[in-house]
């Protein structure tokens, strides 16, 4: 049986499984096998998917006896709700003949969802397109302030949208969105999956005035008849107005809106970020800076992401190719299944650039060849990817 682990809502599966003679072992065909043999279960429970649509069945897949094949499309919304995110189901054959023999058997199991997210679950009512509620999902108010969320449409295989929780109520599981996403109209039984904060930092602060402000200015106004300040050779503990000539010491804090971008020299903006952005790297490293968490980045990516081409040792398919350059290689089957396949931005399949799949096979050569859920365009020889 294959443990396809978590795949995304809407997503098509095709499931291989093989069929012996139970006299020798050699492959054999299935018989009186059809979508009907291939019932569905979900979270345990014993009754199937009352519907057979949107599910294929095939034997001898490209003319070699005993292989066959289950393709499930889950976007299939035949049987209402019953493909639904945060859901395991459970796939068996039953009953087919194989060598004389009625035999029933699992093949796969599955869960749908999107990874990474910290919930998988379904809209269970609308009072707006910015407020539902959740099928499931924390009693704790504002668990998911803040988090964005990801819904796709149960009967869809590529409808989806994205918000941002601006509120949640956790006895009622009511959540609510910072905006309307405005890309399709969400309905009760749409999959969701939340994700974690991006951020969560805050900043609280305040800034007092010093206590001999009074050295300088009055109740009313400034202290001197002309209502301003010539030259300060002293300290000042903070400036309510404007300054209008250059400041040689230094300053010890700048209010809000204290500098603004009418002060600043047209080219001021360009220089500032030129001068921080060129700075080397490797002296801007200290614990708890951005400079660290850039760097932490860089390498972080350079030990997780793999690089690849496409090669022309098998004819490169939406479903399949082989990779003819890969960092690091491969060196056993399904080494990277469960990644994720996405096509660089520059590759030459314009088609391609930015698309990604899910790697559900790979075999074990250092050049191997990658089995992935369907692209939009074939690849050519010669595009470039990642894998992450």
């Amino acid at each position: 049986m294959i443990d396809l682990g978590k795949v995304t809502p809407g997503a098509t599966l095709r499931i291989p499984f093989g069929s012996y003679a139970a006299s020798t072992g050699a492959s054999a065909a299935a018989s009186g096998y059809a979508a009907a043999d291939v019932q569905i279960y979900k979270d345990g429970n014993t009754t199937q998917r009352a519907s057979a649509s949107g599910i294929t069945a095939s034997t001898d897949f490209d003319s070699l006896t005993g292989i066959n094949l289950v393709i499930i499309d889950l976007s299939d919304n035949t049987t209402a709700g019953f493909y639904a995110a945060g859901s395991e189901y459970l796939v068996v054959i039953a009953d087919v003949t194989i060598d004389s023999q009625t035999v029933r058997f699992p093949i796969a199991r599955f869960r749908i969802g999107m990874d990474e997210a910290l919930l998988d679950t379904t809209i269970a009512s609308l009072s707006s397109q910015t407020s539902f509620t959740l099928t499931n999902g924390s009693a704790d108010n504002n668990a998911y302030v803040g988090c964005d969320v990801y819904v796709h449409d149960a009967a869809s295989a590529v409808q989806c949208c994205m918000g941002t929780v601006s509120a949640y109520t956790g006895s009622t599981k009511t959540v609510t969105l910072a905006a309307d996403p405005g890309i399709f109209t969400m309905a009760a039984g749409d999959n969701i999956s939340i994700y974690p904060r991006r951020s969560a930092d805050a900043i609280n602060g305040s800034r007092t005035a010093a206590a001999n402000a009074g050295n300088f200015f009055t109740a009313t106004g400034y202290a001197n008849a002309n209502n301003s300040i010539g030259t300060v050779t002293g300290a000042v503990g903070s400036v309510a107005g404007n300054v209008g000539g250059n400041v040689v010491g230094t300053v010890g804090g700048v209010g809000t809106n204290g500098i603004t971008a009418a002060s600043l020299a047209t080219d001021a903006g360009a220089e500032i970020a030129a001068a921080v952005v060129d700075q080397a790297l490797s002296g801007h490293t200290t614990s708890g800076t951005v400079g660290e968490a850039l760097a932490n980045t860089e390498a972080r990516g350079a030990r997780t992401v793999c690089r690849g081409t496409v090669g022309s040792g098998t004819t490169p398919s939406t479903t399949q190719f082989t990779a003819s350059a890969l960092t690091p290689a491969g060196a056993a089957a399904d080494q990277f299944k469960g990644r994720i396949i996405i096509f660089d931005i520059a590759t030459s399949t314009a088609a391609l650039r930015g698309q990604a799949t899910d790697i559900t096979a790979n075999t074990s050569a250092s050049l191997p060849l990658f089995t992935f859920s369907t692209l939009t365009t074939a690849p050519s020889s010669g595009d470039t990817f990642s894998i992450v």
